[in-house]
């Protein structure tokens, strides 16, 4: 089996129809760089999955931490763990994993980790501990209801992926100290409010995305820990009704803000006013928006900013108010065009 295989980059076995497997079907593997497999009928984790020198004898980037089924002898459980230490990447999915528990994840090498769609009700305080080297760390698609304080302490994540939970609240703290942390990802949960105190000492954020939330209000100073850095917010799909004049003022680095589906009236002057001159994108409406508020900041945006900044709309605006926008633009465009003359 797989006899005249060189170089396997990914191996996908799927437990709903493998029975078993013998370390004599791999030992012809050199390098394994990628292993995976699929289940939905287990629910706990067991001591191993390949196991061995002969499958996973360089650097494999995964290991799976459940048993596929033995054809005779019980696993080497030393090899196991030694090959887990070497990994690069873990990724488990469809699991019934309900709780990550303290020091449940540590002393490892490892660089991403992917544990999607295991029904994680709760990720306690250091759950992960002295992962030296681990970048990412993606828990989306679970039934996670609140993040703790200290559940990520002392790591150089630089994305958090949380997205599809069942999140309501997030304990003050629970992104501190992580100063290289650059991406998050808090869509498709069931977030009502959002706190600065959540990113103390967290100053490098580029992208945050918070859409499909419950977001009635973004208090003044939210982004203050890493306003700086900002690159691109998503807060669409929420209830927010007003946005507050100096959220974004001075967020130099801002280049994408997505508003679409919230019950935002009008993004006031001073609103746009505090947007950098060479912000790209600004994604804005809903249904009760008037037209005239639209025309306004098309309008705004055009004689205030780059050439390359569009405030677009969703479907529905621009079908209801295309004709007034089209018409505004018109008229600012030949306005600039004869102070440009007169000049």
């Amino acid at each position: 089996m797989y006899k005249n295989v060189i170089l396997l980059l990914l191996l996908f076995l799927n437990l709903e129809i493998l029975e078993c497997c013998k370390p004599e079907n791999f030992k012809y593997f050199k390098v394994v760089e990628k292993l995976t497999r699929s289940t939905s009928k287990t629910n706990r984790w067991k001591e191993a999955s390949f196991y061995g020198r002969h499958v996973v004898d360089s650097h494999p980037l995964i290991i799976a931490n459940e048993e596929i089924p033995r054809c005779r002898e019980k696993p080497n459980i030393e090899e196991f763990e030694q090959n887990l230490r070497n990994a690069e990447i873990i990724e488990i999915h469809l699991h019934n994993i309900p709780v990550i528990r303290t020091g449940d994840v540590q002393n490892l090498d490892v660089i991403n980790i992917y544990l999607q769609d295991n029904n994680i009700e709760r990720v306690e305080a250091e759950a992960f501990q002295n992962l030296r080297l681990l970048h990412a760390i993606n828990l989306a698609d679970n039934n996670i209801k609140e993040i703790p304080s200290l559940a990520f302490s002392n790591l150089d994540l630089e994305v958090i992926d949380l997205t599809n939970n069942n999140i309501d609240s997030l304990d003050t703290g629970a992104f501190n100290n992580l100063d290289k942390l650059k991406q998050v990802y808090l869509g498709t949960n069931k977030l009502t409010n959002f706190d600065s105190k959540w990113f103390t000492n967290t100053p490098n954020i580029k992208f945050l995305e918070v859409s499909y939330n419950k977001l009635k209000n973004i208090p003044e100073g939210s982004f203050e820990p890493f306003k700086k850095n900002l690159e691109k917010v998503d807060l669409s799909y929420n209830q927010i009704e007003d946005v507050h004049p100096s959220l974004f003022k001075d967020a130099p680095k801002l280049n994408f803000l997505n508003l679409v589906h919230n019950q935002v009236k009008c993004l006031s002057e001073g609103v746009l006013e505090s947007f950098p001159v060479n912000m790209n994108v600004v994604i804005i409406g809903n249904e009760d928006m008037k037209c005239a508020c639209l025309t306004k900041m098309q309008k705004f945006a055009l004689e205030h900013f780059s050439e390359s900044t569009i405030i677009s709309l969703d479907r529905y605006m621009q079908v209801k108010c295309n004709d007034e926008i089209l018409g505004a633009l018109d008229n600012a465009l030949k306005r600039i065009s004869v102070l440009e003359g007169q000049s």
